[in-house]
């Protein structure tokens, strides 16, 4: 299973952040089929946001996409809903 992580800052609150920053990963659900690739977004204890059922080449525009300034506003425009 392939997986790519990476950590971006933010101003809002992930409830919490740490340092200002969110955790991105990208991974590949378990499961048959093209369509089973989630990026999701966390902070510092159990609040995230994610989106799945993406093809790969999707997966990783959207991982890509996600740098430093990223707000809960962009993510929710981008279709992640809570995880």
């Amino acid at each position: 299973m392939m997986k790519r992580k990476k950590t971006v800052k933010t101003p809002d609150d992930f409830y919490p952040t740490r340092d200002g920053t969110v955790s991105v990963s990208l991974h590949r659900d378990k499961g048959i089929g093209v369509q089973n690739w989630r990026v999701a977004v966390w902070g510092d204890d159990d609040f995230g946001l994610e989106r799945s059922g993406m093809d790969i080449d999707e997966a990783f525009r959207v991982f890509r996409s996600i740098t430093d300034g990223l707000t809960i506003r962009k993510l929710k425009q981008l279709g992640f809903v809570a995880a």
